[in-house]
């Protein structure tokens, strides 16, 4: 794989496409591990037949987690292996958790809550400005206030899988949040 990466970079540079070695290396590895990440997750989650189910709760995920970051782990065999444990078993598990109004409000309100207060979980390898932890939050905040009116809508319209998939991203941060400030 490092010979193909190698012709990669050096095709590039020919074609005058004029990246850093180091950061060409780290961009490689990073989407590779997203793409192993993405294929054990959806080999699981198609084995169980739960896949609809699941991007109901990994999209959303996701995306939150693009806004307000997240625990990060010291070795990368550790968080590939959270990730895929969080991707497969998280879904699973919102099923079991009940459905009702107030919990969904409840929910969703402390997970706004958390952000309001926290922001972003900043990592000390990738220091965020004042700034960028507003501009993030208050996506993070709007996404919050998406999803809760996402899960309302389905709630109303009488779907209880979805919901609980919806309600179980943010359940999933405030846990995450929680764990943060203890760190």
């Amino acid at each position: 794989m490092r010979k193909i990466y190698k012709e990669i970079y050096l095709y590039l540079k020919r074609n005058h496409i004029n990246l850093e070695e180091d950061i060409y290396y780290y961009g490689i590895e990073i989407l590779t591990s997203y793409l192993l990440c993405f294929l054990f997750t959806f080999f699981i989650l198609l084995y169980f037949d739960f896949v609809i189910e699941a991007l109901f709760y990994i999209i959303p995920f996701i995306i939150l987690r693009s806004c307000v970051g997240g625990l990060h782990l010291n070795s990368k065999i550790g968080c590939f292996t959270v990730t895929i444990l969080t991707l497969c078993i998280f879904p699973f598990a919102a099923q079991l958790f009940p459905i009702t109004i107030n919990l969904i409000i409840t929910v969703h309100i402390a997970c706004i809550i958390f952000i309001y207060k926290v922001q972003v979980m900043d990592h000390e390898n990738k220091k965020l400005t004042n700034e960028e932890k507003l501009y993030l939050s208050k996506k993070g905040l709007c996404f919050v206030l998406l999803l809760f009116a996402i899960a309302m809508l389905l709630y109303c319209l009488g779907d209880r899988i979805f919901v609980k998939e919806i309600q179980f991203v943010s359940m999933t941060y405030i846990f995450e949040f929680i764990m943060y400030i203890q760190m």
